[in-house]
């Protein structure tokens, strides 16, 4: 199985589910839907990683149109630079 290892200052994440739905029952249709900006990181390049700016399963926010949609054992990742991603769910 394959796998992508990002390299520079790069970080490959997993977008979270597109809501369908609003809390009130109304289904939103495909051509009003927009890609979610928060994700899951699933892989950080060596750089990243030394610096413990970010690691793996954190939870982040990043830039509407940015990174770079690739297509891995039939899913859709993200691959963004760092310094797109704007922020990191920390739990207290």
């Amino acid at each position: 199985m394959a796998r992508i290892e990002p390299l520079g200052v790069r970080v490959l994440v997993r977008r979270l589910e597109t809501k369908t739905e609003t809390e009130g029952g109304i289904i939103i249709p495909d051509s009003a839907q927009e890609p979610p900006i928060e994700g899951t990181v699933v892989a950080v390049s060596p750089y990243v990683g030394e610096h413990g700016y970010l690691s793996v399963g954190d939870h982040v926010y990043f830039s509407k149109y940015s990174g770079n949609e690739v297509s891995l054992n039939g899913e859709v990742l993200i691959l963004i630079l760092e310094a797109d991603i704007q922020a990191r769910l920390v739990d207290d």
